[in-house]
């Protein structure tokens, strides 16, 4: 999930990603949507089972993904792996590792605000969240934890949600205004406004450069 607005939550249980991998270079370019039914964005993520190191490493490209892209939540579906997991948070500090997460209830009281996604360019989309939820979901070791979330937290577990059950956005949303939002970025991608691939192979050889 594209950062528009950033918020704060008491409620939410940190895992420091950041200063665990932060001299790493993994990173991975983003998978962009392209369409219906016809792309990985689409498919739906298969259950985390094996909590090794192939998962580990998996975390660690998503979370310097998701920095580089100054995002606030990416699912592995959205760097080509359809696995059960996201990332979550607000700053590079505070993030925390989602492992086969299930929203298990969620408040009746719906809030509009406005949501970004690292696969829609820099495509806005007013779309109706539960206020609350309450998730259950295995760290990264594979211990079990469900958690209260509200507000921000609550919307980017939503949305980071929907890409694990292979939905996007686009599906809480109209025809006719996905039509327009589709059209748009047609329009983006012609103008040359995407971050293209080349820049994140830019950026890790910058970054290389730096810790030599």
């Amino acid at each position: 999930m594209k950062n528009e607005v950033a918020g704060k939550t008491e409620e939410f249980v940190f895992l420091d990603v950041k200063s665990k991998w932060k001299n790493q270079l993994n990173l991975e370019p983003v998978v962009k949507y392209i369409g219906e039914g016809k792309q990985i964005l689409c498919q739906k993520s298969e259950l985390v089972t094996d909590f090794g190191e192939d998962l580990q490493q998996l975390i660690q490209k998503m979370a310097n993904t998701m920095y580089f892209y100054n995002a606030v939540g990416i699912s592995a579906i959205q760097i080509g792996i359809p696995q059960s997991v996201c990332l979550v948070g607000v700053s590079k500090q505070n993030s925390a590792v989602l492992v086969n997460p299930q929203i298990i209830s969620q408040s009746d009281e719906l809030v509009l605000e406005n949501e970004g996604c690292l696969s829609f360019l820099e495509i806005f989309v007013p779309i109706y969240r539960p206020k609350e939820i309450r998730v259950k979901y295995q760290e990264q070791d594979g211990t079990e934890k469900e958690l209260d979330l509200s507000g921000i937290f609550a919307r980017i577990v939503c949305h980071e949600a929907n890409h694990i059950c292979g939905k996007t956005m686009l599906d809480n949303i109209s025809q006719l205004k996905k039509n327009v939002i589709l059209d748009k970025m047609k329009r983006i991608t012609k103008n040359g406004k995407i971050k293209k691939d080349e820049t994140v192979l830019k950026a890790l050889a910058e970054m290389a450069e730096k810790n030599e």
